[in-house]
């Protein structure tokens, strides 16, 4: 059965969650325009791309899917705010590879029967090497076709990120718990240096909470888990 708009207790904690992240996201951006040296207020596309990516984390975390929708628009205003940054390979990832996935997985959760809507579930340990082994031959793939010859070491870095997050976003759609070892290590906290590195505060501060929540996240649905595997096994 087709789902895919969210029912109404739903729809308000996604609007309330919505709203607290954007006066989030205000705050801190007015932080750092008072604390920063330029003194400029974050642009506009990185502040929406901001308070989209925190509500969408805390509703995936929650399991609520209008996580994707909202993801949507963060992916969109992102991209435009890391091309801002210099960083081609972010944001050519978020337009060609992360929106796409991204559909697909709004539509696998609104497809998905009632029992395997709210299941969470772990891979196979040759499907965890896989994911493992695809990390870096996805960088070197994304480094050689979008990197920059003339800033080598932040184009790797940058297609690093970009792949961890195109692993964790495939996982995330079939809701297996280990998506968020790749938010937590090679994508939040890795994401984060970078961003600091290349001036872009706010992002950085927006990694940080991912990165939080990431750990949150891991506990929550590692919490669901033996439920979850005991629920899907037939009685004897």
């Amino acid at each position: 059965m087709r789902r895919c708009l969210p029912g109404r207790a739903e729809f308000r904690a996604g609007a309330r969650i919505l709203l607290e992240s954007v006066a989030f996201t205000l705050a801190c951006g007015g932080a750092l325009w008072a604390l920063t040296e330029t003194g400029t207020f974050p642009a506009i596309h990185e502040t929406i791309g901001t308070a989209c990516v925190i509500a969408s984390v805390r509703l995936t975390r929650a399991q609520n899917i209008l996580c994707w929708p909202i993801a949507i628009v963060a992916t969109i205003a992102l991209g435009m705010a890391f091309l801002h940054y210099g960083l081609p390979g972010q944001a050519l990832f978020q337009f060609a590879c992360f929106l796409p996935t991204q559909v697909l997985g709004w539509w696998r959760w609104a497809t998905m029967s009632g029992g395997d809507r709210d299941r969470v579930s772990t891979l196979p340990w040759i499907t965890r090497l896989a994911c493992l082994a695809a990390l870096p031959l996805l960088t070197l793939v994304l480094a050689a076709t979008l990197g920059d010859p003339a800033h080598r070491l932040i184009s790797c870095w940058d297609a690093n990120v970009a792949a961890a997050s195109l692993i964790a976003v495939w996982l995330l759609t079939h809701k297996k718990i280990e998506t968020w070892l790749f938010w937590i290590g090679p994508m939040h906290f890795s994401g984060m240096i970078l961003y600091v590195w290349t001036g872009a505060w706010l992002l950085a501060v927006l990694y940080i909470f991912c990165l939080v929540n990431a750990v949150l996240a891991l506990c929550d649905w590692h919490r669901e888990l033996p439920h979850a595997e005991t629920a899907s096994t037939p009685n004897a």
